[in-house]
């Protein structure tokens, strides 16, 4: 009765049966939100393989199953996705290896302008991604995401980042002044970088040198900006 829905927002309660299934029948879908559900038990995956072509926005949040299996579902599957959002998901620990020279038929997330990851992430799991998506504006990850120095360096030597102008990370435990300048040296478009008040790896010296240098040296870098999330 509703064929003209661009937007599904839907907490998938798996005693009702499978909500997701009358998904595929909608033929302007582009936007799905998914709250509290299993990737693999509550079929997600078979709602992806049906309908991720359409997607722009894939909002996954409090989704158990999450592997890397699960990640190359949603790139191969979602060729249009301009943003991505795992908000309080599960992602299963042992993921072996990063797969980030993985080749896929079509490339994945050409078209990914903002991800959003708060979610506890092991390395490799930032590294698929951000390694994946090329073309990414808007980067934002929350304080359980695994990411320090190593994983930026590794980031940036795969060629990614390139046209990222917005990184926040929130809270980093082991993120330093090398990240920073890796990030500053091989980001010529990037002019937020957000939270390294919470970044433990620094002290308030070097930031307050940092913020020195932004304004002495005139740089359209802002590191004030308040944490966000939305959509």
């Amino acid at each position: 009765m509703c064929q003209g829905l661009t937007h599904v927002s839907l907490y998938v309660d798996e005693d009702a049966g499978n909500l997701l299934e009358p998904l595929n029948f909608l033929q302007e879908l582009c936007e799905v939100k998914l709250l509290a559900c299993n990737f693999y038990t509550d079929k997600v995956d078979q709602l992806l393989r049906a309908k991720g072509h359409q997607l722009t926005l894939l909002h996954l949040e409090q989704i158990d199953e999450l592997d890397m299996n699960a990640l190359c579902c949603i790139a191969e599957n979602c060729p249009n996705l301009k943003r991505l959002v795992f908000f309080s998901c599960d992602f299963v620990e042992n993921f072996g290896s990063s797969l980030t020279d993985k080749k896929f038929e079509i490339p994945p997330f050409e078209l990914l302008e903002s991800l959003v990851c708060v979610s506890e992430s092991a390395p490799n799991v930032i590294e698929f991604l951000l390694v994946h998506a090329r073309k990414l504006k808007s980067v934002q990850f929350g304080s359980t995401a695994w990411f320090n120095d190593d994983t930026v360096a590794k980031v940036l030597s795969k060629g990614a980042l390139k046209m990222v102008e917005e990184i926040r990370i929130l809270r980093s435990y082991e993120l330093t002044m090398k990240a920073v300048n890796a990030l500053l040296e091989s980001c010529p478009n990037l002019h937020v970088l957000a939270e390294m008040d919470g970044w433990e790896g620094i002290c308030a010296a070097e930031l307050t040198r940092l913020r020195k240098r932004i304004k002495e040296e005139n740089l359209d870098l802002d590191t004030f900006i308040a944490w966000s999330v939305t959509g």
